[in-house]
């Protein structure tokens, strides 16, 4: 933490890069700046989306490894601009690959829109879809080590 200054000065701030706006259940114990205000996604982030891009929700993602598959989906339910408008950043807590639950990738699905689903509004991504595009181009599992920074654009399956 910065001396002199609250945690919520800190969260409110402009922090290299971004602008934070912070749910108030947030408990300020797991916000260590190094993530949330890391200068190398904040620089990424940046070229992509422009000067100082804004954070509207902090949440995680707790990954675990079943037999059973989560169904494909994108996050993006509504049709959606054909640029890039919302990124994804997400820290790795540990070493990530396959074997214990790592987020599949389907690479250049961000040029998709609601047609692929099967009602409007659906987070998933009809099955048909997915096995013609599994034949061209199928998911990628990516291995990444604890305290990697993983940034995708929202729209991706």
């Amino acid at each position: 933490m910065e001396k002199g200054k609250s945690f919520t000065e800190i969260c409110l701030a402009v922090k290299n890069g971004f602008i934070y706006t912070l749910a108030d259940k947030v408990c300020p114990e797991w916000l260590d700046p190094q993530i949330f205000a890391n200068k190398q996604a904040a620089r990424i982030i940046s070229s992509i989306l422009g000067p100082q891009p804004e954070v509207h929700f902090i949440r995680s993602n707790t990954l675990l490894n079943t037999d059973d598959r989560q169904r494909v989906h994108s996050d993006m339910r509504f049709e959606h601009p054909s640029h890039p408008f919302a990124i994804t950043q997400n820290v790795c807590l540990c070493d990530c690959g396959p074997e214990n639950g790592m987020t599949e990738l389907w690479l250049g699905t961000q040029n998709t829109g609601v047609e692929v689903r099967p009602q409007l509004g659906e987070p998933f991504i009809d099955e048909t879809v997915v096995e013609e595009r599994r034949k061209f181009r199928p998911p990628l599992y990516p291995r990444v080590k604890k305290g990697s920074i993983l940034i995708r654009d929202l729209r991706l399956w």
